[in-house]
């Protein structure tokens, strides 16, 4: 597996306006619900680069002839503090039977398409020129816009190792030993989740189960429905052997597989907790479509 870079801080040390901390609550404008809380986790929104509209000018009806511009507005939704973003801007169907299309450009610059930069919070407008061929009756089209971009997401997990004779004490003792880790599952629409799979605290010198999944929680859709980089589970002072392979790195029904490793610490001083971290870096699709008309020319 490759290394991959490291995601600045503010990747989990976002504003706390990102986090939602309601179970079952929904972003209105995106409507995107975030369904769980007080697993002790903490989950931080998908969606970062939407298409907020579609809009066809003069409007979504014309006659063969005519030129028809479309217009996209493409929204970083990150907040203030977020990551500056490159995408990139198709037209990826546009029923060419139905018209020719001028090249894309993007705002005032009249930049082509590819590799805009767009701050957190940013929107730019995107146009395109379609003059419609010649038509025998009243045909419908629906157009199809994708904005891509790369991104990385990171989760942190903790596990918790406890002293061997520490815990038979507390068994004996019938104390309550059991406790659940916390996560930090990190700001993207695809998320590694990790998970420790064993009552915690672990006995030391135990391997521990861990299991690693890929879900995609976003509106949109993973290139080729695979993520490109996996980097390592990582864990400081612990010792982690993993059996992977390329399998887990393919989406199927927007989630992949999972795969397992274990984790061990030989020896801790009564009870201590550890994190456990990676991150992936995969390429990112939103779509969305409107329908317009091509119409006959008026019969003179």
């Amino acid at each position: 597996m490759k290394h991959i870079s490291s995601i600045k801080k503010t990747t989990l040390l976002l504003p706390l306006i990102f986090i939602i901390l309601i179970s079952g609550c929904t972003i209105p404008f995106l409507n995107i619900e975030m369904p769980w809380f007080g697993n002790g986790a903490v989950e931080y929104e998908d969606d970062i680069i939407i298409i907020k509209n579609i809009r066809p000018s003069p409007s979504a009806s014309i006659v063969s002839g005519q030129t028809l511009t479309v217009y996209a507005d493409i929204q970083n939704i990150e907040a203030a503090g977020g990551e500056t973003k490159k995408v990139s801007v198709s037209m990826y169907d546009y029923c060419t039977n139905l018209f020719e299309k001028k090249s894309c450009e993007a705002g005032a610059e009249k930049k082509d398409c590819e590799n805009i930069e767009l701050l957190p919070r940013q929107t730019k407008q995107i146009k395109w020129e379609l003059i419609a061929k010649d038509v025998n009756l009243k045909v419908p089209c629906d157009l199809k816009v994708k904005v891509t971009y790369e991104h990385e997401t990171e989760t942190i997990t903790q596990i918790t190792f406890i002293d061997p004779a520490v815990l038979d004490v507390r068994i004996q003792n019938q104390e309550p030993w059991q406790i659940q880790g916390s996560s930090a599952i990190g700001y993207g629409p695809v998320k590694p989740y990790l998970k420790v799979e064993t009552q915690q605290p672990v006995s030391a010198g135990t391997d521990a189960p861990v299991s690693l999944q890929i879900k995609n929680l976003g509106h949109g859709y993973v290139e080729n429905s695979a993520i490109k980089e996996i980097g390592p589970i990582e864990g400081e002072g612990l010792s982690i052997n993993c059996n992977p392979s390329d399998d887990y790195k393919q989406l199927i029904n927007k989630q992949s597989s999972k795969y397992f490793c274990t984790v061990k610490k030989d020896n801790v001083d009564i009870e201590q907790t550890f994190d456990l971290r990676t991150k992936i870096k995969y390429n990112y699709e939103f779509r969305k479509t409107t329908k317009v008309y091509v119409e006959p020319r008026p019969r003179v």
